[in-house]
């Protein structure tokens, strides 16, 4: 699972084994700051959904002018 830490925002990759051990929190990488794991994702065994910065935004097979491509 990746964590973004909320005082740093540096991404963290906790492991599925390290979220078993729920006494003690992960720490951050960067800045030893205790992550926060949400709920959701550590109890169903799914990863958080992250949405890229970095991406296309999900303009993948469209043209700069706004029209699609074919093929």
């Amino acid at each position: 699972m990746i964590v973004d830490c909320g005082a740093c925002s540096a991404q963290n990759f906790v492991s599925k084994e390290r979220l078993a051990v729920r006494e003690i929190p992960p720490r951050c990488w960067e800045c030893g700051h205790a992550l926060r794991i949400r709920a959701g994702g550590a109890e169903t065994g799914r990863e958080t959904a992250r949405i890229d910065p970095e991406s296309n935004g999900g303009t993948v097979g469209k043209k700069p002018d706004g029209g699609e491509q074919h093929g």
